[in-house]
């Protein structure tokens, strides 16, 4: 595809355009809830994790994950990537100091829980307590499907 190749090229500003028109077609023909749909909103996410644009990246990771596990299960390939990929986008935030650009979607808090918490106690970890203690979801360690599909 030549988003991807832009994308890997770094081309990040050319690769974008192409990936929205690719989201917006596949919306329409296909539906928001169509596994191809999801994987179009997980690239998306991908590009803009690329360009440290967390917020953005968050907002896709979280509706794509949640089609994805809907249409093609937990143990799928794609959905074990987008969400291996989501971890990697949350960490590259709290890397760089940006957690306050993400949101307390339970999927995201509960992605952080169970990848940092468990590290040894840094700055880092502290902030991911305090979310997790002012958050008003209910965090397991698990990860719990049921939240985005019940």
């Amino acid at each position: 595809f030549p988003s991807h190749d832009m994308q890997s090229q770094g081309r990040y500003s050319e690769a974008e355009p192409l990936y929205q028109r690719s989201l917006s077609i596949r919306e329409q023909q296909l539906g928001a809830n169509h596994p191809n749909t999801g994987t179009s909103r997980y690239c998306l996410a991908y590009l803009y994790s690329l360009q440290d644009r967390y917020s953005e990246a968050e907002s896709f990771y979280t509706s794509a994950t949640g089609i994805l596990l809907q249409a093609l299960g937990q143990e799928h390939p794609e959905t074990q990537s987008c969400i291996s990929n989501f971890v990697g986008c949350l960490q590259k935030a709290v890397e760089a100091g940006q957690e306050d650009s993400l949101s307390d979607h339970p999927l995201t808090q509960q992605l952080l829980i169970r990848n940092f918490v468990d590290r040894p106690a840094d700055d880092k970890t502290m902030f991911l307590l305090k979310v997790a203690n002012s958050s008003s979801q209910i965090l397991i360690k698990d990860f719990d499907i049921n939240l985005l599909l019940g």
